[in-house]
Parts: C-alpha cells; structure tokens; sequence
C-alpha cells in the first residue's frame, strides 16, 4: 500500500483537517445537485445520500488503524475515479464528456468524489506550503506519486466543470488556466521538481483547458487555432512516449480534441 507510518501519519493530518471543512463542503455538493431537484421530496432524499455517503467515509472501521481508514479514504477514491474512467471508455464517450454532461447519477457521485478530494489536496497543500510538517516526515517521494496520480485523474474533471458551467464568463472571461487551482499547481511542480525538470505551463494533465479556449471563435483566429491544435497533438504524442507518465491515469483528451479537429475542419 502507498504510503506507511510517517505518511500515514502525515496523511491522518490533512484528512482531519478537511473533516473540519465538511459544512462548506456541503454547501458546495448542494449546490452541485440543483439540476436533479425534480421536486423537494427528491430533492432532500438525495441530498440524505450524500450526508451519509460523507458521513460513512469518514467513519472508522473497527477492524482497522485509524490512520489506515484515513489514507484508504484517498485511495479509495482514487481508484473509484479509475472506475468511473474506464466504464466511460467502455460506452459512448470518455469520463470527460460524461462528467461534462452529468445525465448520469454516477456522474454526480464523480462531482462528489471530485469536491471531497478536492478539500482534501487543498489541505495537503496547504500544510507543505506553511511546512507544517510532522517531524518523522521523510516520505516525500511517496507523496509526489500519490499527488501526480490524483493531479492527472481529477484536474480534466475541474476543468470539464469550469466550461460546462462557463466560469470564464463570471470571471471576467478569464481562461480555466487563469484561475487554475493551487492543489493542481503545486502537485505539478513536486513532480516536475522530483523529476529535474523545468517547468511548464501546459501539461499532461491540463491541456484540455487549451482546447477548451481554442473551441471559442472569438479567441484566435482560424490559423491560429489550427497551428495551436497542431503544437498541442505533438505535446500529447510527446507525454503518450514518455515512461514516466502512467497511460491509464492521464486523460488523453478523446472527446474534446475530436470535437475542435472537426471546427477546424469545417471552418
């Protein structure tokens, strides 16, 4: 298992914390459920699975460590998101696509997961930024694969909620790039760091947000979009070759890259 005893230790921190944040974190999945509130009967029968889907998760088992129970609540949905990834591959469209639309109740409990990891990383980052650390903490490298495999898994997701809400036009027009999170900058540059690279401002896990802006007519002309889609395939060709990158956490970007090849084409 990833991460042991300093880890578990330091990871018992962050959770903790987060669990202190679960009433914004509910505001938050509320508001998150307006598009299925047919009426306030359902309404308030859903919003009940959820506070007990939260209520559960961090709930320790009694056959297990509390700072087991803690870390596994990463994991866990971890590789529920890798599910929820590969079922989509196995239908119609890619997880981005589906997330985008949300006509699925299991697409909304990928929202869920997304908000409670979310505050989770928030915290993880926070604490490293203040260096607020444990004093047996030496796992570093540990912490950089955990935080690479939820950077690449959940970033898209962010990104697929920001242009299905159009955030851009609430924030003044400003690109998902813009406002980009904390949680996904600094994992990106523990990595880039634990792997002596410089840094860059488009990665393996973001470049959808490119596409995204280059998808609006209004940004850059046709020859622009086109010459900008084209340095974006030779950077997705480059990642897909590099063996650092894990193939099935990445997002290579399916659905949406389709989609801008075609108004490209068309236009």
């Amino acid at each position: 298992m990833l991460l042991q005893t300093a880890s578990a230790k330091w990871c018992l921190l962050a959770v903790e914390e987060a669990e202190k944040r679960k009433l914004k974190n509910m505001d938050q999945i509320k508001k998150s459920m307006r598009k299925y509130k047919s009426n306030e009967s359902e309404s308030t029968t859903k919003i009940k699975i959820i506070e007990d889907r939260l209520d559960e998760m961090h709930k320790d088992k009694s056959n297990e460590s509390e700072s087991t129970t803690k870390i596994k609540i990463i994991e866990d949905m971890l590789d529920k998101m890798h599910k929820y990834k590969e079922k989509a591959r196995q239908g119609t469209t890619d997880y981005y696509e589906a997330f985008k639309l949300q006509d699925k109740y299991v697409d909304f409990k990928a929202n869920v997961r997304r908000l409670e990891q979310a505050k989770i990383w928030d915290v993880i980052v926070e604490i490293v930024v203040r260096k607020d650390l444990p004093d047996e903490f030496e796992v570093w490298d540990e912490l950089v694969v955990l935080a690479t495999e939820f950077r690449r898994l959940y970033e898209p997701l962010d990104i697929a909620n920001y242009y299905r809400h159009s955030k851009g036009d609430d924030n003044k027009g400003l690109s998902y790039m813009e406002v980009r999170p904390k949680r996904y900058k600094f994992t990106q540059r523990w990595y880039e760091h634990a792997n002596v690279m410089g840094f860059e401002l488009l990665s393996e896990s973001n470049f959808v947000a490119e596409v995204e802006e280059l998808m609006k007519p209004e940004k850059k002309t046709v020859e622009e979009a086109r010459k900008d889609f084209e340095n974006i395939k030779d950077k997705v060709r480059m990642w897909k070759s590099d063996e650092k990158i894990a193939y099935k956490d990445v997002f290579w970007g399916g659905s949406i890259l389709s989609k801008l090849q075609e108004k490209l084409a068309e236009a």
